[in-house]
């Protein structure tokens, strides 16, 4: 009997070439989620090495500077005219606007500030939930 290679299954180089395709797509798709998450999981590891003054400086910038980071870049992101689609809705905007980050924190930190002066809700909990109403 002769000797031979074994040939491949047909179908063996197409699902591992699938599967490289679905992960690249998972990628290409969640690729600002995933960074986030990467630059978030880098920052919890190189804590400990950081002193203090340096820590207290960069909890400021990643208080202001993230969440305005974030919202640039994902506007960025958009296509130019479903950005200039949604420049044109600007009094919708801001009332929707207005109604998330205006009225609905300070009822929330109506209720909560009665609650906190009676000792039934605690400083950082009414905080929390002030921060929770500003959430879409």
């Amino acid at each position: 009997p002769m000797l031979t290679e074994p040939t491949p299954k047909p179908g063996a180089y197409h699902a591992v070439r699938s599967l490289a395709a679905a992960a690249a797509d998972f990628v290409d798709r969640r690729f600002f989620l995933l960074g986030i998450v990467a630059a978030v999981g880098l920052a919890g590891l190189s804590a400990p090495a950081l002193d203090e003054a340096v820590r207290a400086r960069l909890a400021l910038a990643v208080d202001w500077t993230a969440p305005v980071g974030i919202f640039l870049i994902s506007g960025l992101t958009m296509p130019t005219h479903q950005l200039g689609a949604a420049t044109q809705l600007w009094r919708a905007h801001l009332t929707i606007q207005s109604f998330n980050l205006l009225l609905m924190p300070g009822v929330t930190a109506a209720v909560c500030a009665p609650l906190c002066a009676a000792g039934a809700l605690s400083a950082s909990a009414a905080d929390g939930m002030v921060i929770t109403a500003a959430l879409p």
